[in-house]
């Protein structure tokens, strides 16, 4: 799930695109378009480590996206997605050092887009992060095809994470977190790489999302993992399986294969489960 901040950002710049694209007829009836997640573009991830590209297509007033397709050389050669309902996703292997540039084109029953793009982003090298577009930002992770926000049934005391680093130094000063079925208060926790609790906070009953601060922002270094997450007593959270399946990098915030964890019984939380995301999303300050 998207938080509704990131939705009105998305809506603002698809609604743009189709505005220009249907300039000279007058009508919603343009070519689809498509907007990219992640990587963010600007970012650097690992040679040798499979990185998720995904974003979303849409198609005017109709919404009648038929596929969306990848392009690493220039539009000479197309690959498609995986997609559905105008989601899709792309698990590309930067093989080298240096830039990763492609482009991408959406079609639909009756049209085709031209190619968009270039995107690019950085594999390996020490490349300066790219700009943030607020100066504090609550991770958003995208809706990714076939791959439903579910009511998890476990009713058994779990701690569930999200194992991340950062790309620049900054403050956590909080999180967000997606909840399932459970509806009582819940205890959100900040965690170092070896596991030292560095933040604790509680956040009291509600449905849908908590949204909680921490007593003071924990200071986070460029680089090292950290693990922000929360304890369910009974269970009943919220989670999506296969969504880790390779790195996601929306920055600042960059997360490996297998990012979402868990522990039974509560504590530091370093078990996966067919690479899931329980829809834990950390705060991020620059200053």
């Amino acid at each position: 799930m998207v938080d509704p901040g990131e939705v009105k950002r998305i809506l603002a710049v698809v609604a743009t695109l189709l505005l220009i694209g249907s300039s000279s007829t007058g009508t919603a009836q343009a070519a689809p378009v498509t907007v990219v997640y992640t990587p963010t573009s600007g970012s650097t991830v690992a040679v040798g480590v499979p990185v998720l590209i995904a974003g979303i297509a849409v198609n005017g007033e109709s919404g009648d996206i038929t596929g969306v397709d990848i392009s690493f050389d220039g539009g000479v050669t197309w690959s498609p997605t995986e997609h559905h309902s105008g989601s899709w996703l792309h698990r590309h292997t930067p093989a080298e050092v240096g830039p990763v540039t492609y482009h991408l084109r959406a079609s639909s029953s009756r049209d085709i887009s031209g190619a968009y793009g270039p995107y690019e982003f950085f594999a390996g090298g020490s490349a300066a992060p790219p700009a943030l577009r607020c100066p504090y930002c609550t991770l958003s992770l995208p809706w990714l095809p076939n791959r439903p926000e579910l009511d998890d049934p476990d009713d058994a005391a779990v701690e569930l994470g999200l194992r991340l680093g950062f790309d620049r130094a900054g403050y956590v000063a909080g999180a967000a977190v997606h909840r399932g079925t459970y509806s009582g208060p819940l205890t959100v926790h900040l965690w170092s790489a070896d596991g030292t609790l560095l933040a604790e906070t509680v956040s009291a009953s509600a449905t849908g999302v908590s949204y909680v601060r921490f007593p003071a922002r924990v200071p986070v270094v460029a680089g090292e993992e950290y693990v922000v997450s929360y304890f369910a007593p009974v269970g009943g959270y919220a989670s999506s399986e296969d969504y880790f399946s390779a790195a996601v990098v929306i920055a600042p915030y960059v997360m490996g294969r297998g990012a979402g964890v868990y522990s039974y019984g509560g504590g530091f939380p370093t078990e996966t489960w067919h690479d899931s995301n329980y829809w834990v999303h950390p705060t991020f300050e620059l200053s």
